[in-house]
């Protein structure tokens, strides 16, 4: 009879809890638009971020293989443009 108690008290704890999740993301979600109507360069900027560090977090290789190459073309794109002024000059 006892567990029988401590199962009804954990189903209503675990019940609270999930309501209170509930509330949570229901509230969330009001911030989450109001930003989106009144702040939406902030939102949006943080949304990037979140995604571009997602990206970063599960393909690490890949992403420094990217980086490599657009440091590699700038550079070439640097010494082109420096090369094409002196020619000018």
């Amino acid at each position: 009879m006892r567990l029988f108690g401590y199962i009804i008290v954990a189903a209503l704890v675990l019940s609270v809890l999930q309501h209170a999740i509930a509330a949570l993301l229901i509230v969330g979600g009001l911030l989450l638009l109001w930003g989106i109507l009144f702040r939406p360069r902030e939102v949006f900027g943080f949304a990037a971020f979140c995604f571009l560090s997602a990206i970063v977090q599960r393909h690490f290789v890949v992403v420094l293989f990217l980086c490599a190459v657009v440091a590699l073309a700038g550079s070439g794109r640097r010494a082109v443009r420096r090369r094409r002024d002196e020619e000018n000059a």
